[in-house]
C-alpha cells in the first residue's frame, strides 16, 4: 500500500475495469487459503475508466486482502465467499450522486466494483474510524496478519482523485461489502 504514496507519477490511462479485476484476481488468489469461494459477477458490460491502472490495482488488492483477513477471523462462518461484483451502483441497491465536476450522461455513467465478504464484520464503532490513517478496527488482527492501518485511507484519497467514493457497509460477524464507485470514460 505505501506505493500509493507515489505524487507526481500519476498515469492517465484508459483502464478496463474487468480486465483490471482479472488482474487482481490472478495477482491474488495463489496467496489465499483452501477453502475460500472467489467468484466475480459483472453486468456483462465494458466499463473504461480514465485514471492510474497501477493505484486502483493496488486499491482493489487491498480490499481483496482485507477481506481474505477478516474471513481468516471468522472460523465460524459456514462458508467463506469473497465476490467481487461490477455494474452500475443503482443496479446493485446503491443510491448516490455523483460530485459535482463529474458530468454524466448516456455514455459517461458511474461503475460500481463491490468487494462482498463473509468475514467477521465490522460493528458501528470501527465503521466510525475505518478512514483514519493509522487506525486498526482490531488489533489482534493487525499483529497477525500485518498492516499499518494506512489502507482504507489511503484507497479512500485514491479512489477521490480519481473522481469516486468508496462506501463500506458491514454486520458485525456476518459481512463485509465495501463498494468503489468511479465516473466512466465510457459504458459498452
Amino acid at each position: 500500500m505505501l506505493s500509493f504514496a507515489r505524487k507526481g507519477n500519476y498515469q492517465n490511462v484508459d483502464v478496463d475495469i474487468r480486465m483490471l479485476v482479472d488482474k487482481c484476481a490472478e495477482l491474488f488468489l495463489p496467496g489465499t487459503q483452501s477453502g475460500i469461494t472467489f467468484r466475480i459477477i459483472d453486468d456483462g458490460r465494458k466499463y473504461i475508466v480514465r485514471g492510474d491502472a497501477i493505484q486502483l490495482q493496488q486499491t482493489l488488492l487491498n480490499l481483496m486482502i482485507n477481506a481474505k483477513d477478516a474471513m481468516q477471523s471468522n472460523p465460524d462462518s459456514e462458508e467463506q465467499i469473497l465476490t467481487i461484483r461490477i455494474g452500475e451502483p443503482h443496479a446493485m441497491g446503491i443510491e448516490l450522486d455523483p460530485p459535482p465536476e463529474v458530468k454524466l450522461d448516456s455514455r459517461r455513467k458511474l461503475c460500481a466494483i463491490r468487494v462482498e465478504d463473509t468475514g467477521i464484520g465490522i460493528d458501528e464503532a470501527g465503521l466510525a474510524k475505518l478512514f483514519k490513517p493509522f487506525s486498526q478496527v482490531d488489533a489482534s488482527i493487525s499483529r497477525k496478519y500485518g498492516g499499518t492501518g494506512l489502507g482504507l485511507s489511503i484507497a479512500k484519497e485514491i479512489i477521490e482523485s480519481h473522481g469516486g467514493s468508496i462506501v463500506i457497509e458491514s454486520e458485525y460477524g456476518k459481512f463485509t461489502r465495501v463498494t468503489i464507485n468511479l465516473p466512466t470514460a465510457n459504458v459498452n
